[in-house]
């Protein structure tokens, strides 16, 4: 097996070598399903249950992702009343407190809730249901909600493909420094694919996608510095990326002086 990987890390040294840049990346665009929701970081439930009352969206989406902190506890929770009817044709008896008062933060216009509404529950949403959602999240700048489109333009999931569009997109959320948005942006790069190839700007994006904690970009990595797709061959570095299981530690930026963890700066002309 050693052997054989041998082999065929050889083979690609030297196609690459030669100017042949067919050889694909380990890990390309992130599906959406395997895109992760970001925990909420705790807040006082007293005061966002009252802003819920009162109908204020922020809130009540707020107000909803802490009840996700306390699903497991025993005190009861109080269901949303929908003085315009149930939304998103959802069942509520089947839907848990926290969903529900998140379901309301959307019914109220809150783009977050939107967002959350379609990648929490899109088993049970109809998919037109769920595209509508996370175009109007998107259309307002959330982050989540404009990479996982620029996904479905991508791969053609209920609309038809547009990599230019879907390069749009991650652009948009790379731009706040969404790390899989940054990885996919890279993919895009490296590939070609709705926007000029750009090898070394790629390979950029990839490190800051890493930094971030971005699990395939660190894959990415290791193949490029290994191959030489973008950059050096560096095997030192290709080991760092292989070996490292976490986010990198403080001062391990000097082992990449042009990507500074904090600092986005695309340098690379996007649409």
């Amino acid at each position: 097996m050693k052997t054989r990987m041998f082999l065929f890390l050889a083979a690609a040294t030297l196609l690459l070598a030669a100017g042949c840049r067919s050889i694909p990346l380990p890990e390309g665009v992130i599906p959406a399903e395997k895109m992760t929701q970001t925990p909420a970081r705790p807040e006082p439930v007293e005061p966002l249950r009252r802003l819920a009352a009162s109908g204020d969206p922020d809130g009540t989406f707020r107000y909803g992702l802490q009840l996700l902190f306390a699903e497991n506890s025993r005190q009861p929770v109080e269901k949303p009343e929908f003085p315009n009817g149930v939304p998103f044709g959802i069942r509520p008896e089947n839907w848990s407190p926290a969903d529900l008062w998140i379901a309301r933060a959307a019914q109220l216009g809150s783009p977050e809730a939107k967002y959350y509404t379609a990648a929490a529950r899109q088993a049970v949403l109809e998919r037109r249901q769920m595209l509508k959602l996370v175009k109007e999240a998107a259309e307002a700048g959330v982050a989540p909600a404009l990479n996982r489109l620029g996904t479905y333009y991508y791969f053609g999931m209920g609309v038809e493909v547009d990599n230019a569009e879907a390069v749009r997109l991650f652009a948009a959320a790379a731009r706040q420094g969404h790390p899989a948005a940054l990885h996919n942006l890279a993919v895009c790069l490296m590939n070609g694919s709705g926007i000029a190839a750009d090898e070394a700007a790629a390979v950029r994006l990839l490190r800051m996608a890493a930094f971030r904690g971005t699990e395939q970009s660190r894959r990415n990595l290791e193949w490029c510095y290994r191959t030489g797709l973008g950059v050096e061959v560096d095997r030192s570095k290709a080991f760092y990326w292989k070996d490292i299981n976490r986010i990198p530690p403080a001062g391990t930026e000097e082992l990449f002086p042009a990507d500074k963890v904090e600092e986005l700066d695309l340098q690379v002309e996007l649409p």
